[in-house]
């Protein structure tokens, strides 16, 4: 959802912020407050910072599958929702597979690329 609302910011030139929370901040000026984007769709953007900063710097990474099974389907609507204001603008599956395997180098618990993988293939 960052890199998402990070492209949408550079579609209206924007210089865009070096923090996580400023580029929120600023997506929702020029999109929430100053287009019609759908203020649900980037509350989910918003809170996924909490569990972000979570994973990135806690001790312990409490993050389960409800919580990423519910954060997966946030971040289609925020997609979704995206795409509204950027035509152009889309993830493919291989794109997204790419990221997934990524995202498993990192450490990102296999349920969730399992759980990706099972979305996307049927």
């Amino acid at each position: 959802m960052f890199l998402c609302a990070k492209a949408l910011l550079v579609k209206k030139n924007c210089k865009i912020p070096k923090s996580h929370r400023g580029l929120i901040q600023l997506f929702s000026l020029k999109y929430v407050h100053e287009d019609d984007f759908n203020y649900n769709a980037y509350n989910y953007l918003s809170s996924s910072q909490s569990d972000r900063e979570s994973a990135d710097y806690g001790a312990r990474d409490n993050i389960d599958e409800r919580i990423a099974k519910r954060r997966i389907n946030h971040a289609e609507e925020f997609l979704k929702e995206a795409k509204k204001f950027y035509n152009l603008f889309f993830i493919s599956i291989s794109n997204l597979i790419i990221c997934l395997k990524f995202i498993i180098n990192l450490g990102i618990p296999k349920y969730l690329y399992t759980y990706f993988n099972k979305l996307l293939m049927g």
